[in-house]
């Protein structure tokens, strides 16, 4: 499924997804999130299930399709510390 990046009037960007469909607000640099790296294997770092709620600030976008934000930990894993997550993986805190 495809993104399309709007701006409201006020500048916030929205996406929404083909169908016409909003997801909400993206996410934008400096803003603070939780991110899901449960499963993941980084940088050659195999992340446990418990790592659902790993602390992290919003760099930049990566990619829109699909939707990739680069993320600064709050904690380093294993020397980890900049992660790329999908945008499914983020949660505002």
């Amino acid at each position: 499924m495809g993104h399309v990046s709007l701006v409201t009037r006020a500048g916030i960007p929205w996406v929404t997804r083909c169908g016409g469909v909003s997801s909400g607000r993206a996410h934008v640099s400096a803003e603070r999130v939780t991110v899901d790296l449960s499963g993941l294997v980084i940088q050659g770092v195999s992340f446990s299930q418990n790592v659902q709620k790993a602390l992290g600030t919003i760099l930049h976008q990566m990619s829109t399709d699909p939707s990739v934000y680069k993320v600064e930990l709050l904690f380093s894993f294993e020397g980890v510390k900049r992660v790329d997550v999908p945008e499914e993986r983020i949660h505002r805190s």
